[in-house]
């Protein structure tokens, strides 16, 4: 297992049913319908199938699952300011567990979507369970690792 310090920066959170940040209809840059077969992937979701009832994936991720969003620097995101991991593919994202470490505790999260937006000044978009886990909020600082096999 090799380590890679991704570095610390502010967090925010996304995705569930709550996100007024995302579309009703919108996707997730790593997950694909067809990827739910999986269990690596389904276990993400609060109700696995409910995505074809009319809202995208994004809101139906389950908000206590432990998944991530970063500008991981693969395929068309490459090249991206503040990209992360290039030269990794999609599918070795798809894979990876990430560390997420803040007021001393650590929680281990999977990638599911490319963000947060450069805008915003954010490293890493966490879902409201990795958040509550760790008693953090929106603009809090985190320190992410990446554990790759």
């Amino acid at each position: 297992m090799k380590i890679i310090e991704l570095g610390s920066g502010k967090c925010s959170y996304f995705g569930g049913p709550m996100d007024s940040g995302v579309g009703a209809q919108e996707g997730l840059g790593l997950i694909e319908p067809s990827d739910l077969t999986e269990w690596w992937f389904r276990r993400l979701f609060a109700m696995p199938g409910s995505y074809d009832n009319g809202k995208g994936l994004a809101r139906n991720l389950n908000p206590s699952a432990f998944y991530c969003a970063m500008r991981f620097g693969y395929g068309s995101f490459a090249g991206v300011a503040g990209e992360i991991l290039p030269g990794y593919s999609r599918t070795q994202i798809q894979r990876m567990i990430f560390a997420v470490t803040a007021n001393g505790n650590t929680k281990f999260v999977q990638a599911a979507d490319w963000g947060p937006n450069t805008d915003t000044g954010r490293l890493i978009d966490l879902s409201p369970g990795v958040c509550k886990a760790l008693c953090i909020s929106t603009d809090d600082v985190v320190s992410v690792e990446a554990l790759v096999s």
